[in-house]
């Protein structure tokens, strides 16, 4: 075995490996799993079905068409119960581009068979890692949120990024802060870290709903009575 090749360097994976009965397959299985793999090996998409249903796969190896086999059904599913799954298609000669125009669905790469072991070894090894990084990523943007009191303000997208910048910057202002948007757009879980984060901190967080106060009343609840009333 290679220097710095071996079960012990690879992160924990769970590969779902779906090929017809042969003996390449049961060599190929043999293989991966000695590399530190967990090997699940089916032969057809009603058996891959049932192994997506009632585990998580963190690996898809699938031919791209075979007997009682669609690799991109297959991948969708996968993907549909973790977005992260990384696929290794098997192709055919002359399904080259078939299987390159599915690179955007969560292909990483395709063999064209006799397969070779290696190669498709370090394929899944390079997603493994990029997974392990996207998790360590993950955590520790959701560590620095519970520090900073942004719970709950998910994803990684540049309009998430912006708004973490905006409220930054107004949470520590005296300022009136309006917030507009549909229902169900967040309103109440950006409110709220404007008030974990800003000098009233310590305050009562206080909601009211607006539509259900008359127009007088809810003028002096927001703004107070003018004064030289009673």
């Amino acid at each position: 075995m290679p220097p710095g090749r071996g079960p012990e360097v690879v992160p924990p994976g769970h590969l779902l490996l779906v090929l017809p009965p042969s003996p390449e397959g049961t060599r190929l299985r043999a293989f991966l799993a000695e590399r530190g793999l967990a090997v699940t090996q089916v032969a057809s998409d009603e058996a891959a079905h049932n192994v997506l249903d009632s585990q998580p796969i963190d690996l898809l190896v699938t031919p791209l068409r075979a007997a009682r086999i669609q690799g991109l059904r297959l991948l969708a599913l996968a993907r549909d119960r973790n977005p992260a799954v990384g696929a290794v298609l098997i192709v055919s000669a002359g399904e080259e581009a078939a299987a390159t125009a599915a690179l955007d669905r969560g292909v990483v790469d395709f063999q064209v068979p006799p397969l070779n072991q290696e190669k498709l070894d370090a394929t899944l090894r390079r997603i493994l890692e990029r997974q392990a990084l996207l998790d360590a990523l993950a955590e520790a943007e959701r560590r620095l949120d519970e520090r900073l009191g942004f719970p709950g303000l998910i994803g990684r997208s540049a309009a998430m990024a912006a708004l973490r910048a905006t409220l930054m910057e107004l949470a520590p202002l005296d300022a009136h802060v309006l917030l507009w948007g549909e229902a169900g757009s967040g309103k109440d879980l950006v409110s709220g870290v404007l008030h974990r984060n800003s000098p009233r901190r310590n305050a009562p967080f206080l909601k009211i709903h607006c539509p259900a106060l008359p127009p007088r009343l809810a003028r002096e609840v927001l703004f107070g009575r003018a004064r030289g009333r009673g």
